[in-house]
């Protein structure tokens, strides 16, 4: 009794067989062009492989130097951002005390104001009563 891996077997040394049959019935130079088309198409992949190994080589470099670039940027920009802080700090000190003066300043107007208008209205009192 013949199992399904006898059958498989039996299949793929029929193929082997017909594969070397085909090779057998080859010229011996035509065989010899066959193996240095393969050694030539074999050069070039590797010749493919070496000049894209280099490439990524240098790409991988040139992402190092952007990478470095980036952090130098990030840290010229965390250097601003805290000159920003610094001098908002300092905007609103300086608007907080601005803002202090300017008050001062209004009440002292109006205080002058409010015065001149008690001053009038004691001038018209006593220009009534004259």
């Amino acid at each position: 009794m013949r199992t399904t891996r006898d059958t498989k077997g039996g299949n793929a040394s029929k193929a082997k067989s017909s594969a070397e049959k085909e090779f057998q019935k080859l010229r011996r130079m035509d065989l010899l062009e066959l193996l240095l088309d393969q050694i030539r198409e074999n050069e070039q992949l590797s010749a493919s492989v070496t000049e894209l190994t280099d490439l990524s080589e240098r790409l991988k470099a040139k992402l190092d130097d952007k990478d470095a670039q980036i952090e130098r940027l990030k840290a010229k920009l965390d250097d601003k951002d805290a000159q920003i802080d610094r001098l908002d700090e300092r905007n609103r000190a300086v608007a907080r005390a601005s803002g202090t003066i300017d008050i001062k300043e209004i009440l002292e107007i109006e205080g002058r104001a409010i015065e001149n208008y008690l001053m009038r209205l004691s001038e018209q009192a006593d220009g009534e009563q004259a």
